[in-house]
């Protein structure tokens, strides 16, 4: 039997790999059935009529659960997905992949254009039934795409078919295994949350400017030698356990915060804050030990640093992409960390070769919490991080950047995400306050993470929104239970940038960038290529528009003689176009805006029903697609340029 149980199970892997290696390899790795404990596992078995397969699952405790009926599995999972409305729907979130049948159901019955996302964070079950039932025709379709493995896995996968989530975020349901969603509860809604993090951020991301990407990379490169001489903060990730770390934010309540923070010793905690705030709590006596930014625009340098008198005593921890002139501002240490989620920081990171990598969100308050939870502080004390205008409707506190700006403010000056009318979000204490949808997002993504934190996470404002885990304590409290005595120097002596040891690293990170971009160079040509194809398709298009305009009832005539072939022609070049969106590269990095915006947009142009659809989808196709083709090669002058740059580096050095 165990002869017959690995080849079925390779049949059904090779089958996998030729559509996602990455999730074969996962089910491959995972443990075999001889090798489980006896619980926590599916069993399977023959249905009643011994002509299909059931299972069922035996928990920690020894209880089992049927997946499926014992007579006729496929007809119950038909009748459960019965319930769903397959026209409507263009995207499908399956979590647990259970014995597969919900899944072919959904293969049936689905829009042929409709996608479907599985998500498995058990590759163990999913490898027990595959060892058994052949599922080749299911495993090779390529209108589905797998997240298979732990959360960091299933979130990489999320962040892979970004433009896919952005395309049908607004048509999706998800379907969870009824018997699986029940025995993992905790771990389905975590995946859950983790899919909609991943969406929203993609969606965030919409909002974004080409140009300003393009803006984040010339400043990475200009601050290219700083990368390589700053100091390492991977080198104090975990270390700094025996003091408690105090995340200072910009919200209304750090008014009130003021006085405690005032008459706290420096020495007993590590205090962090954005650089919104820094020129305040200076002028109050309050001196922060690290100053975050993340933004790449000249206005955030001219805002918060330019002409300031910053102390030695505190130092700078920003991302590569932030601009050049505000490292010249420290005296002190800098630290440039590099966000995960970001293909451009993870390439250039990577690229270079063990850069402080972080999971940091999508603002500054992410990147300071990431860090503290990374440092292995306890415990982080949250000040000022309200995320919702306060009971006089203000949104920043006093003498900053916005301070006195309300919500119609934000609206008419398009600052954050705005809504039709402020969202309200559970607050401290009961009841609700107003937000933005930006602060939405950032309350999200921070509940999902204090979840996934190990030490206590306390909240000390009074008013502001309930972020679920943390626990409301007043600052004095906190600071007079873990604050007690005084600790060590919390940073060693920074890198000696003058040894033989660092130079030859040098060398070799500027060796193995060079690589890097004349890798990113070749693919950029592709995706011109790609561009171009889809340009000439619209513009053939539009000749033939304009050539049945001349003619009398020629529109009309076209229309309803070739409707069916305008359609294809028109889906044709979103098809052209996808592979740009799949392949992570430098360019789509660059492009996924406007990617994002042709995905968004096509969604309800998914079947055009009249002549003047046709014509004004024409329209938007060609302009977004001059426009990616400009700006891709732009950006490869840009590459260019900057290889140049790093050659020349590499000469200095060799």
């Amino acid at each position: 039997m165990g002869n017959l149980t690995n080849l079925m199970l390779e049949r059904n892997l090779r089958t996998l790999a030729g559509v996602d290696k990455s999730a074969a390899e996962a089910i491959r790795g995972a443990p075999a059935g001889d090798d489980r404990i006896v619980n926590d596992r599916i069993v399977l078995e023959k249905t009643k009529s011994g002509e299909s397969w059931t299972g069922c699952y035996h928990d920690e405790q020894g209880r089992k659960s049927y997946l499926a009926s014992r007579y006729r599995p496929a007809e119950e999972a038909a009748k459960r997905m019965g319930q769903i409305d397959f026209g409507s729907r263009f995207l499908y979130i399956i979590i647990g992949f259970g014995l597969g049948y919900e899944l072919q159901e959904i293969l049936k019955r689905k829009d042929r254009r409709a996608v479907i996302i599985l998500v498995e964070p058990r590759p163990d079950l999913m490898r027990t039934v595959l060892e058994t039932v052949p599922l080749a025709e299911v495993l090779s379709n390529r209108n589905i795409f797998w997240a298979i493995g732990d959360r960091s896995c299933i979130q990489e996968a999320f962040l892979r078919h970004s433009l896919t989530l952005a395309q049908f975020f607004n048509t999706v349901e998800i379907i969870e295994h009824p018997v699986l969603g029940r025995n993992f509860k905790d771990l389905y809604a975590d995946l859950r949350r983790t899919f909609f993090n991943a969406a929203t951020y993609t969606l965030y991301l919409v909002g974004n400017d080409p140009h300003d990407t393009l803006i984040g990379i010339e400043n990475a490169f200009a601050n290219l030698k700083s990368i390589l001489v700053s100091d390492n903060m991977t080198d104090y990730f975990g270390v700094l356990d025996d003091r408690p770390v105090i995340i200072i934010m910009a919200g209304p309540s750090l008014d009130d915060q003021l006085p405690v923070l005032k008459k706290m010793d420096r020495d007993q905690v590590i205090m962090l804050c954005p650089d919104i705030i820094l020129q305040k709590l200076l002028d109050e006596g309050v001196v922060p030990h690290i100053v975050f930014t993340i933004e790449r625009l000249k206005q955030t340098f001219e805002e918060f640093y330019l002409d300031r008198d910053i102390p030695e005593t505190v130092w700078f921890a920003g991302q590569p992409v932030v601009d050049p002139r505000t490292l010249e501002m420290f005296k002190g240490r800098t630290f440039l960390i590099f966000r995960s989620a970001t293909y451009f920081e993870r390439w250039l990171g990577q690229s270079l070769g063990n850069m402080p990598m972080l999971e940091c969100g999508v603002s500054v308050a992410h990147m300071v919490f990431s860090t503290a939870r990374a440092l292995g502080c306890s415990p982080i004390i949250l000040v000022g991080q309200d995320l919702c205008y306060n009971e006089k409707g203000h949104s920043y506190t006093a003498d900053t950047y916005r301070h006195d700006c309300t919500w119609e403010d934000d609206v008419r000056d398009k600052i954050g995400l705005t809504d039709e009318r402020p969202l309200e979000v559970p607050a401290i204490g009961g009841g609700t306050v107003a937000t933005r949808r930006d602060w939405w997002l950032q309350w999200q993504w921070l509940e999902v993470e204090v979840g996934l934190t190990d030490v206590p996470v306390i909240d000390v404002k009074k008013f502001g929104t309930l972020i679920k885990g943390t626990v409301q304590m007043p600052l004095a409290e906190a600071l007079e239970r873990y604050c007690r005595g005084k600790r060590p120097e919390p940073f060693v002596s920074g890198l000696d940038t003058s040894s033989a040891a660092v130079e030859k690293r040098l060398l070799e990170r500027v060796s193995s960038l060079d690589k890097a971009l004349s890798k990113e160079i070749e693919k950029n040509h592709q995706v011109l290529a790609l561009l171009e194809k889809g340009v000439r398709c619209t513009q053939d298009l539009a000749r033939s528009f304009q050539q049945a305009s001349e003619r009398e009832n020629g529109l009309e005539d076209l229309w309803s003689s070739s409707s069916e072939e305008i359609n294809k022609k028109l889906n044709s070049v979103y098809y052209t176009i996808e592979p740009i969106g799949v392949e992570p590269t430098l360019t789509k990095f660059v492009l996924q805006p406007l990617l994002f915006q042709f995905a968004l947009k096509r969604t309800p142009n998914l079947n055009i029903m009249t002549m003047q659809q046709a014509f004004v989808w024409q329209e938007e196709q060609e302009s977004l697609l001059i426009q990616m083709l400009m700006i891709s090669s732009l950006a490869e002058e840009q590459f260019r340029r900057y290889l140049d740059m790093v050659r020349s580096m590499e000469h200095e050095r060799s």
